[in-house]
């Protein structure tokens, strides 16, 4: 390669270096924006209030749903003391809180006959957390079919003997 040649090659070699550079921080840049937004828009978890020994000795349990990638969500299942009796409800709590939010609503139903499932979302309560629990995601539709097939499949797994969820509630 002549001195020209090179001389000319040079700068042009330089600028792509630069523009690489760049790029290669931008991305960094937003990458490091992303997950310091997704830590930031994660709830803090709220612990569980003890249990009311009058629920427990009507059968309200701990109970763990298995989900996708080896994690699990907790739940409380109360069922009726009469199995095969009374359809099933499935209440889901609002963002930051946890199942004992609606364990008063829980216990309206289940003197009514319900047999009662309150799970905690993912990364609430006692539930493992997960990667997309953040706030934007759990306001997406794919965040709420996957809670609602997680609730469904813990009635599968023999939660429940009644078949599928007759109603749901939440509140956010």
């Amino acid at each position: 390669m002549s001195k020209h040649q090179l001389a000319t090659s040079l700068p042009h070699t330089l600028s792509v270096l630069n523009a690489s550079a760049v790029l290669a921080m931008a991305v960094l840049v937003i990458w490091l924006a992303l997950r310091w937004l997704r830590r930031e828009l994660t709830p803090a978890r709220m612990p569980h209030p003890p249990l009311d020994a009058q629920a427990t000795a009507q059968g309200l349990r701990a109970v763990s749903v298995p989900t996708v990638r080896g994690r699990q969500l907790h739940a409380w299942w109360w069922p009726q003391v009469q199995v095969g009796k009374g359809a099933c409800a499935v209440l889901m709590h609002g963002w930051g809180g946890n199942a004992s939010n609606l364990m008063s609503a829980a216990q309206h139903l289940q003197a009514q006959g319900w047999h009662v499932l309150l799970p905690d979302a993912r990364s609430h309560g006692l539930s493992d957390g997960d990667d997309y629990s953040s706030l934007p995601r759990v306001a997406g539709a794919r965040h709420r079919r996957r809670c609602g097939a997680h609730a469904l499949r813990a009635i599968a797994l023999g939660l429940a003997t009644t078949g599928p969820a007759h109603a749901g509630g939440g509140h956010s």
